[in-house]
């Protein structure tokens, strides 16, 4: 399954984009979880906007948070995952895109999120560790994870590996800007060894 990733400033996104993402914000968020309309808000101005596509068509989203903006850390939330793309592996994806993009763009910090309690185990697959108690949050029950900076090698380590399992085609399956992106985290981690 070929998927190409975006991740864009606000002002980078179109007026589809802006649209097409609050259609999914809404077809979770809303219609699934009863949790209100999910417009474009405050924060969506100083955030980037991580979008997944298949065949021109948005198949997930994620919101990622400069550190200062809501806790001390990098933060991401808003996962979408378009209801016909469900069971394709494509939270799996996002979440590694995620992960990934808040490194590249916020630097080396912790990233904070907030996950129903249900997501607990989904989020530890990824190196997530619980950091609060559970707390109410549009009467679905809540929990902080963080996840802490991962050193440069078992980074580019992880994105092989991972992407890997995804595809079942090794490195090949890597796309241009993950390969890009993984050399360069090769190349930091030899600059940081060597100062």
């Amino acid at each position: 399954m070929k998927i190409s990733v975006k991740c864009k400033c606000f002002d980078e996104l179109t007026q589809q984009e802006q649209s097409r993402i609050q259609v999914l914000r809404n077809e979770v968020f809303h219609t699934a979880q009863h949790l209100g309309q999910q417009g474009m808000d405050s924060k969506d101005r100083f955030s980037r906007h991580l979008l997944l596509y298949k065949n021109d068509k948005i198949c997930g989203y994620a919101r990622l948070l400069p550190p200062g903006l809501v806790y001390d850390e990098i933060s991401a939330d808003k996962f979408v995952v378009a209801t016909s793309y469900r069971g394709k592996h494509i939270g799996h994806i996002l979440t590694e895109k995620v992960i990934a993009a808040c490194y590249r763009y916020y630097g080396d910090h912790p990233i904070r999120i907030s996950t129903p309690c249900y997501g607990r185990k989904f989020y530890t697959s990824f190196g997530f560790k619980r950091t609060s108690e559970i707390y109410m949050k549009s009467g679905i029950g809540h929990i902080q994870m963080v996840k802490q900076r991962a050193n440069f090698s078992s980074t580019k380590t992880n994105l092989v590996i991972n992407s890997t399992r995804l595809s079942g085609n090794g490195a090949k399956a890597l796309d241009k800007d993950d390969r890009n992106f993984a050399f360069s985290i090769q190349a930091e981690a030899i600059c940081s060894a060597i100062a």
